[in-house]
């Protein structure tokens, strides 16, 4: 038998998937962002407590202070920047998946203008998103170095003062920008996802392979409440939005790796393929490694 080779451009897509995709812990985005503010605050009140010579300026206790809020922005800036990029390889690996299905569907002499339809309404402003996020990342360092070197050299000036301001506004613009393209990305690109394989379940059945659909995986979120939440806490509440971005599309991405494992191997049956076996995850399995995989 001839070899399918959209049955095998599917396969390489399930194999290789880490190659686009990372399910980072939430619990990870946290300690990434609270481990840092946390040392440095022990730090600053262990030298406050049992070297106050140091600190012989009250200025100081200020400037320590403002270049740990500093950092803290550049840092969730990171962060922030991760999840778009983040967003940005699933959804080219999506794009993918889906072409590799539609040729696998007409291959066998099938109708998938259904499925076509569906997977025209993948937006390509996930790119733009993750380019934008990148460079107010960029920006926000510069910031906060800059604001480092004027308060080591001329304490709490005004133009300490102004770098400060200044990161934490691009940091609530960052927000904006990655949020606003990723906050509603998990609900959205699932639901397309499971119209998707209805339409493909519905192509399969013509010429004698049985596919079940897709469940759905995350719940709409609020928006509305998050905005007033967004605005009442002067944009604090990113801090959550963030984490639970990064929670949804986790249970997205885990959710579909377990659909395309049953379907990559329905497939390979139905071609005549044997001794399918379970591959596993494909993460590193040192932890600092996969830590750093993961987050970029």
């Amino acid at each position: 038998m001839e070899r399918n080779q959209w049955a095998d451009r599917f396969t390489d897509t399930v194999v290789r998937r880490t190659d686009y995709d990372s399910v980072p812990g939430t619990d990870t985005v946290v300690l990434i962002l609270l481990i840092p503010a946390i040392f440095g605050l022990l730090v600053t009140a262990v030298i406050l407590i049992y070297h106050t010579e140091v600190f012989d300026d009250p200025d100081t206790t200020y400037i320590a202070t403002a270049m740990g809020l500093l950092a803290q922005c550049g840092l969730a800036a990171f962060v922030l920047f991760s999840l778009a990029n983040r967003t940005r390889r699933h959804v080219l690996r999506d794009t993918i998946w889906m072409d590799s299905l539609i040729g696998y569907v007409e291959s066998h002499d099938a109708d998938a203008s259904g499925m076509r339809r569906v997977r025209d309404e993948i937006p390509h402003y996930y790119n733009l998103s993750a380019f934008v996020s990148a460079g107010l990342w960029i920006v926000t360092t510069v910031i906060v170095v800059a604001g480092g070197i004027a308060m080591s050299r001329a304490g709490l000036s005004d133009f300490a003062y102004d770098t400060l301001v200044y990161a934490y506004l691009l940091l609530m613009v960052q927000f904006a920008v990655t949020l606003g393209s990723t906050i509603r990305f998990p609900y959205r690109h699932d639901d397309m996802q499971c119209r998707f394989t209805e339409e493909l379940s519905d192509a399969c059945s013509g010429f004698g392979l049985s596919v079940k659909p897709m469940e759905p995986s995350v719940r709409k979120p609020h928006s509305v409440v998050n905005a007033i939440l967004f605005v009442i806490t002067l944009g604090l509440y990113a801090f959550i939005l963030l984490l639970l971005a990064n929670h949804r599309t986790n249970r997205h991405i885990t959710s579909q790796w377990r659909y395309e494992s049953h379907l990559m191997v329905s497939i390979i049956r139905f071609e005549g393929g044997i001794g399918v076996e379970g591959y596993g995850d494909n993460q590193p399995k040192n932890w600092l490694v996969r830590l750093i995989f993961n987050v970029l």
